[in-house]
This record gives structure tokens, C-alpha cells and sequence, in this order.
């Protein structure tokens, strides 16, 4: 597989729309068609704690006809390790199909055949369920409250290629609270999201502009403070202009335009800790644990496969730091890729543009 490093170039355009969303119904269903694009995938994932103190995080995909990329991991109190993939063996992977229930207001996607494992999504206006692994996952997913603004939006982002709709790439996310069971234990805290992207007609989703060239690092996060403030977000900087994010705060949501990330690594290029410069606060990233080294990766997704581009996940937290409130849970789950990060740092869009840098990529 081919470094990103080499695949992106800036022919492809890296320009940003981003903008809050509410989804309609029909906007759930993969025959929504925004811009001539096609629908690539929908990721539902998230973290939660269960009753016992074990931490989970998970990412079903779904594609238009497939589900086959689906990954839970575990970590159990006291783990100072990597964490480990559970439920494996009874995940289903397979066709699946995308019925759009109008009479019900529901967009459903589960298996094609009913024999073997199972599962089932059903995404409403108010709100999402997921059963899955036979029935050891069975979650909820709530939309944050937002009282001026009911059901709290999410965001897209539009960004237009150069040379028409084959470098288009538009992408969706919207976050919630999780409640439920998994593996027979109650959740105690749960978040997560349901995140969509189109692309151009005819192009396999790995190969989007998005996933397969422009993107470089990529923050989620909740937290809590204990002065009762709620905080979500989303931050995405890549390769040259590409940035969006999403902010939100005890009810209100908007989207902020001035972004920009610095970050440590280790010697492997885990992610250590960020800065987040979002408009005018600063946001500290710190990594509790690592979660998968390269979710890419064929087997267990801690070995790096020879020639991927490590595409990898921790999980941490996020605090503002004009917040004088204490931070007393929730989670961030940077997704990044190791050797972009640290052979291509993110450039500093805050600063003035000079000749120099704007042209500096040519001879």
C-alpha cells in the first residue's frame, strides 16, 4: 500500500466547507445523493464504561452492500497494555441491506439472511439503536441536548475537488450519549457517533480523496466538568487547507474556522499529547491508553502491517484550558496516521502566507 504521503497532491484541492447539519430522514439512507456524490460508508462507533469498570471501544462499518471492517476492543481495570479485540467470532460480516421505512420514520440496515450471527441498526431522527454480536451489544445512542437548536446538529464538510466530481469527498458526524448493555453488563457512561462519508460515483470508499489522501489527524471528544458543563467536539486537520471541527458547549453548537494542532509523539509515532487551537481556546490532549496500533492491519490490529500507513487509535482526554472547573470524565479518540504525522507536521495555517511557503512546492 502506498504512502499518503505520495498520494495526495494539491491538484486534488483541499479547500473546506463545513457547516452545521440536521439529517433528515431520507439523509440516514445510502441513497442519498448530496452533490452527485455516492454514498461510501457509515461508521457507528464509540467508547463506554460498563458496571464492572472495563472500557470499550468500538466501530462498526457499514458499506452500501457490505459490512466487513468492525472492530470492539476491551480493556479491563488496572490494564496498562495495548487493548484486546473481543467478540470476533461472533461479529457478522457480510451483504447487508439499507431498507428506508418511511411509514415508521426509520432507515434499517442489517443482514441480508437471517441464519449465522446477526445484528441490527435503526437511525431515527431522535435517535439511534445498535444490537449487534448476536445480541452481547445492544446500545442506544441518544443526540445531545441542544434546546434551542433540538435535535442538537452535527456537521458536514464539503470539499470540492479541483477538476470536478472525481476529487469531491463530503463527510458527516454527528455525536450521542450511549446507554445500554454490553456482554450482559450495564453501561455506566457511554458516547459516540455515527459518522457518513459520499464520494465520487463508481470509486471504492478506501480510495475517497478523504480516506485515502487528505487526511492526517482527526480529533473526537467529550468531557465533563464538575461544575456540570458538557463539552463535544470534532477536529480535523490535513494536508494543506483541508480543516474542519465542531464545537460544543451546555447546549449550543457552531463551527469554528481558525484551526490548528501541535503534537508529540513516541519513537513508534503514537500519539503522546496535542495541542488543539480551535478559534480563540486551547484544548490539551493526553493518551490514557492505546487502543489498536493499526486498525488498518489484517489480524489483531497491534501489528503493523509492512507497507500500511499505520492508521492508528489511543484514547484519551480533552480539557479547555480556560475552563477553571475540574474535568472529571470523558473521552477522545484521535485517529491519525504515524508517519504523516510525524515526517509531514501540520502546517500552520494561522500564520501569514508568504511567497515562499505558498510555492514551495515547486521546483
Amino acid at each position: 500500500m502506498a504512502s499518503t504521503i505520495k498520494s495526495y497532491h494539491k491538484e486534488m484541492g483541499s479547500d473546506t466547507i463545513t457547516y452545521l447539519k440536521k439529517p433528515t430522514l431520507l439523509e440516514y439512507h445510502c441513497s442519498y445523493s448530496p452533490h452527485g456524490l455516492q454514498f461510501g460508508a457509515n461508521w457507528l462507533w464509540g467508547q463506554c464504561l460498563d458496571e464492572d469498570g472495563n472500557n470499550y471501544y468500538w466501530c462498526r462499518e457499514t458499506l452500501k452492500d457490505y459490512a466487513g471492517f468492525l472492530l470492539y476492543f476491551k480493556s479491563e481495570p488496572g490494564n496498562t497494555g495495548a487493548d484486546v479485540q473481543v467478540f470476533q467470532d461472533i461479529l457478522f460480516k457480510g451483504y447487508i441491506l439499507h431498507i428506508l421505512d418511511e411509514e415508521n420514520g426509520k432507515s434499517i440496515i442489517r443482514p441480508q439472511y437471517e441464519d449465522g450471527n446477526w445484528f441490527n441498526i435503526e437511525m431515527t431522527i431522535d435517535k439511534i439503536t445498535m444490537v449487534d454480536a448476536n445480541g452481547k451489544v445492544n446500545f442506544t445512542y441518544h443526540p445531545l441536548s441542544a434546546p434551542d437548536q433540538e435535535p442538537a446538529p452535527g456537521h458536514e464538510w464539503y470539499c470540492p475537488g479541483q477538476y470536478g466530481t472525481m476529487d469531491d469527498t463530503m463527510y458527516r458526524s454527528k455525536h450521542y450519549t450511549v446507554t445500554g448493555e454490553i456482554d450482559g453488563k450495564k453501561i455506566v457512561k457511554g458516547w459516540g457517533g455515527l459518522d457518513t462519508e459520499w464520494g465520487p460515483v463508481g470509486c471504492p470508499t478506501r480510495q475517497f480523496k478523504r480516506f485515502d489522501s487528505i487526511e492526517k489527524l482527526w480529533f473526537c471528544w467529550y468531557t465533563e466538568y464538575d461544575d456540570g458543563t458538557v463539552e463535544d467536539g470534532v477536529f480535523v486537520r490535513g494536508y494543506d487547507k483541508h480543516a474542519a471541527a465542531y464545537y460544543y458547549r451546555n447546549g449550543k453548537a457552531y463551527v469554528p474556522k481558525d484551526l490548528h494542532a501541535e503534537v508529540t509523539t513516541d519513537e513508534t509515532g503514537l500519539l503522546k499529547t496535542a495541542v488543539l487551537y480551535v478559534d480563540d481556546m486551547v484544548f490539551d490532549y493526553s493518551t490514557k491508553r492505546l487502543v489498536a496500533q493499526d486498525v488498518c492491519a489484517v489480524d489483531d490490529g497491534q501489528s503493523k502491517d509492512s507497507g500500511s500507513e499505520d492508521m492508528a487509535w489511543t484514547s484519551g482526554l480533552i480539557v479547555n484550558r480556560a475552563m477553571k472547573a475540574k474535568a472529571i470524565a470523558g473521552w477522545a479518540n484521535p485517529e491519525f496516521k504515524a508517519n504523516n504525522v510525524m515526517e509531514d507536521p501540520i502546517e500552520d495555517m494561522r500564520k501569514p502566507i508568504t511567497f515562499e511557503s505558498a510555492t514551495k512546492h515547486l521546483k
